[in-house]
């Protein structure tokens, strides 16, 4: 059973299939959204080292080393994270922009600064 391309469905159906994709998500893929909003509140806008990236993952997630590499790497699949370099990941702020624009609002308000880019 192949599927039509998305442009060429109309508004109401392009609707339904969009309410489909929220009933549908995995666990892990919903988890790893609730995860890159608690990532960009703690201030990572731009990048996160591998390190630093590991801590969070023991933090919310569990330290065992199977869970660590399991979440590292689900950030990469899912396009919230980008590796640049093996021990450096870049933030894809376009997952998320709501939620970076607030980060960033609070931030200005706490007086501090964020790099973006």
């Amino acid at each position: 059973m192949s599927r039509a391309p998305k442009s060429s469905l109309n508004t109401s159906q392009r609707q339904v299939l969009g309410a489909m994709k929220d009933i549908t998500t995995s666990k892990a893929y919903q988890r790893c959204e609730e995860l890159f909003r608690l990532l960009i509140q703690r201030g990572y806008t731009y990048q996160i080292s591998r390190r630093e990236l590991e801590i969070f993952i023991k933090t919310y997630c569990g330290s065992n080393r199977e869970t660590i590499k399991t979440w590292r790497q689900n950030f990469v699949d899912f396009g919230f994270l980008e590796l640049l370099r093996p021990n450096v990941f870049k933030v894809n702020v376009n997952r998320a922009p709501d939620q970076l624009v607030k980060a960033i609002r609070e931030a200005g308000e706490q007086g501090k600064q964020m790099k973006l880019l």
